[in-house]
């Protein structure tokens, strides 16, 4: 696995806000709202948003 992948090597305070994360609860209108009109993609799974703060390792479109 990449380093950058490991748990241990990135901060995820604000997990509870990332969408891969609230992808287990649903998808729900907040969700389609964070997706819309993405500018960034996770790296590791691939989820869009429209923030970088919505993902655990974005990179922008």
């Amino acid at each position: 696995m990449p380093e950058e992948f490991k748990e241990d090597s990135h901060d995820h305070s604000n997990h509870e806000n990332h969408l891969c994360h609230r992808s287990t609860f649903g998808i729900d209108e907040v969700f389609i709202d964070h997706v819309k009109k993405a500018n960034f993609i996770c790296k590791r799974c691939g989820r869009v948003a429209t923030s970088a703060e919505y993902l655990c390792y974005p990179k922008e479109l």
